[in-house]
C-alpha cells in the first residue's frame, strides 16, 4: 500500500505541470473567445461576400457559422494537446481525431447549405412556378442531404483505415437481395420522383383520388401526407398516387354549380317566367359569375 502511494506521488511529481497548465490556458482561451472570433470573421466574410455579384458565397457563410464555432472549440483542444509532450503513436490518434472533426465540419456546413429552408433554395423556389409551395425543392434537398451524409460517413471511415472497397464490394454482392427486399420502397421512391417532376399538385392543393381527398401537406421519399376534411392526416404511398387518377380541385379556374328552384304546380306561367328573368338578371349583374 505504501509503495502504491509512493509511486502515485512520484507520478504526479514528474508530470510536466508547466506544459499542462499552458495547454489548459490555450484551450480555455480559444474556447471562450471562439464566439468573438467567429463573429468577427463572419462579419468580415459577409462584408466581402456582399461585393460579389451573387448571394451564393453569403449563403455558404451562413451555413458554416455553427460548424465553425464547433471547429474553434476542437481547434483549441487540438492546440492544447500539441503543447503537451505526447508520444508519437498517441499523437497520430490525436491528428486523426482533428482531421475527422474537419470532415464533420465540412459535411455539417454542406448539410445546412442544402436544407430546403436555406436561402439558396428559397431564392430558387421564387423562380419556379409553384414558388414556396413547390415540392420539388424539398424532395431534391432530401436527396442531396442524404448523399452528403453518406459521403461524410464514407470519408470518415476511410480516414480511420476502414476498408471502403470491401464495403462497396459487399454492397454489390448484396445489391440483388436488397433490391428484391426493397421493391416496395423503390416503387414508392420512383413514384415520388414522378409526382415531383410531373407536378400534378403542389403543397397546399386540394386533391381527390380513389384513395383519399384533402389538402397536400408534404411529400417525402416514400409517401405523401394528405390532410382530410375531417382534419385527420392520411399518409399515402407514392406508388399508389402515381398510379391513380388525381383531380386537383385547386386548379379550377371556375366552378360549375347546378341547383333546382322548386315552384308549385298551380303557379301561373307569368310568375314562373318573371322568376326566371330575375334569377338571370341577378347572375348577369354579379361580376364573379360567368
Amino acid at each position: 500500500m505504501i509503495d502504491f502511494w509512493m509511486r502515485t506521488q512520484e507520478f504526479f511529481i514528474n508530470l510536466p505541470w508547466i506544459d499542462i497548465g499552458f495547454a489548459i490556458l490555450i484551450f480555455f482561451l480559444i474556447f471562450f473567445l471562439r464566439r468573438y472570433l467567429t463573429t468577427y470573421i463572419f462579419r468580415l466574410l459577409i462584408r466581402i461576400a456582399k461585393k460579389t455579384p451573387t448571394d451564393v458565397f453569403t449563403n455558404v457563410i451562413i451555413a458554416f457559422e455553427k460548424p465553425l464555432r464547433f471547429f474553434f472549440a476542437i481547434l483549441g483542444l487540438y492546440l492544447a494537446l500539441l503543447s503537451l509532450p505526447i508520444q508519437g503513436d498517441y499523437m497520430g490518434i490525436v491528428n486523426r481525431f482533428y482531421r475527422t472533426s474537419i470532415i464533420i465540419v465540412m459535411g455539417w456546413g454542406l448539410f445546412n447549405f442544402t436544407a430546403a429552408s436555406s436561402s439558396m433554395f428559397y431564392k430558387l423556389s421564387s423562380k419556379m412556378d409553384d414558388g414556396e409551395d413547390s415540392m420539388l425543392l424539398p424532395f431534391l434537398s432530401r436527396i442531396v442531404r442524404f448523399v452528403i451524409l453518406a459521403l461524410t460517413i464514407t470519408i470518415i471511415a476511410h480516414e480511420w483505415d476502414y476498408d471502403i472497397n470491401g464495403l462497396i464490394a459487399g454492397l454489390g454482392l448484396g445489391g440483388l437481395a436488397f433490391a428484391l427486399a426493397a421493391q416496395e420502397t423503390l416503387s414508392n421512391f420512383l413514384g415520388g420522383i414522378i409526382i415531383v417532376t410531373e407536378r400534378p399538385f403542389k403543397k397546399g392543393d386540394w386533391i381527390a383520388s380513389a384513395t383519399v381527398e384533402g389538402f397536400v401537406e408534404d411529400i417525402n421519399f416514400r409517401s405523401t401526407k394528405i390532410r382530410t376534411f375531417e382534419d385527420s392526416l392520411v399518409i399515402v404511398p407514392n406508388k399508389t398516387l402515381a398510379h391513380e387518377a388525381i383531380t386537383n380541385w385547386s386548379e379550377m379556374g371556375k366552378r360549375q354549380i347546378t341547383f333546382n328552384v322548386g315552384v308549385k304546380y298551380e303557379t301561373p306561367k307569368a310568375d314562373v317566367q318573371r322568376v326566371v328573368e330575375r334569377i338571370e338578371d341577378t347572375l348577369q349583374e354579379n361580376d364573379k359569375i360567368e
